[in-house]
């Protein structure tokens, strides 16, 4: 949603951005990076294409925890009880299906192997495939997992506290930012000025969410979701070289070996983070 918000809320324009902000489901956008579809990317940062050795930098991260949450059908009351069910989820390559198996693996269970996963598409349907009873459990963002509450659904697992890595965040091929830093310096002002926006204005931010959602929300459940949302913004939007080895983890498949560190490095660009945000201390 920032993106659609610096778009909606003028902040695009006025870093004197024209943008175009089409919508890539699930990995689909990391195959619209790697074929040159897209200059800059507001999703999980390019990885697909990084691990492919397409030289991709992240710049700004403006979500360093997950967002996922897995909930179920009534008849499962834990995440041991999953053994033998299926996990809705966006599909292979999605961030939502690499937490759900990680989340299992958290909690002793194999994806694929102990529990089925099932690609059911965007949040939307894949609630819809939750409540119908399509799936017995799912991996939801937010604000699907508070659409399951409200229906009835199960809470079974949300990750720890301390579980920081990089979820989301303003990604680039290296050539683009070398050649148009100034663009991507405008677009990190922009998707951090609509952040700061929605933190601070719970009409901005509730008019975003019904746009970007179709949620028809009542005010006490649009200061829920402001609440619950906002406190999760990183900002100012700078990360740290573990969560980019932390979040490379979920890729292990794809990095076959290769040093993760080593990744990490060449991925992470904070220099623009710190330039609008100077770190204060030695």
């Amino acid at each position: 949603m920032p993106a659609f918000a610096a778009q909606d809320g003028g902040f695009l324009k006025a870093q004197g951005l024209d943008a175009t902000l089409p919508y890539f489901a699930g990995a689909q956008v990391d195959t619209a990076m790697a074929a040159n579809q897209c200059n800059m990317e507001l999703a999980s940062g390019g990885l697909g294409p990084l691990l492919q050795g397409v030289d991709i930098k992240l710049v700004a991260v403006t979500f360093d925890t997950s967002p996922f949450q897995i909930w179920s059908r009534p008849n499962i009351s834990s995440m041991a009880d999953l053994k033998g069910h299926t996990l809705g989820n966006s599909g292979p390559g999605s961030l939502s299906s690499r937490i759900g198996s990680y989340y299992l693996q958290l909690n002793h269970l194999t994806a694929n192997k102990d529990v089925t996963m099932i690609s059911t598409g965007s949040d939307t349907v894949t609630l819809a495939a939750l409540t119908s009873g399509r799936v017995d459990a799912a991996v939801l963002n937010f604000p699907g997992y508070l659409e399951a509450q409200q229906q009835g659904m199960k809470f079974l697992y949300k990750p720890p506290a301390d579980l920081h890595f990089i979820s989301q965040g303003i990604a680039t091929p290296g050539a683009f930012l070398a050649q148009h830093r100034d663009v991507v310096v405008g677009a990190v002002k922009a998707v951090v000025a609509a952040m700061e926006k929605a933190k601070a204005d719970p009409n901005f931010y509730s008019t975003e969410l019904v746009k970007y959602t179709g949620l028809k929300l009542d005010p006490a459940a649009v200061q829920k979701y402001w609440k619950t949302d906002t406190d999760s913004y990183n900002l100012p939007p700078r990360a740290g070289h573990q969560d980019a080895v932390t979040a490379l983890s979920l890729y292990s498949a794809e990095a076959k070996g290769q040093d993760l560190n080593a990744i990490a490095n060449r991925w992470l660009d904070m220099s623009i983070v710190n330039q609008l945000f100077p770190q204060s201390g030695g």
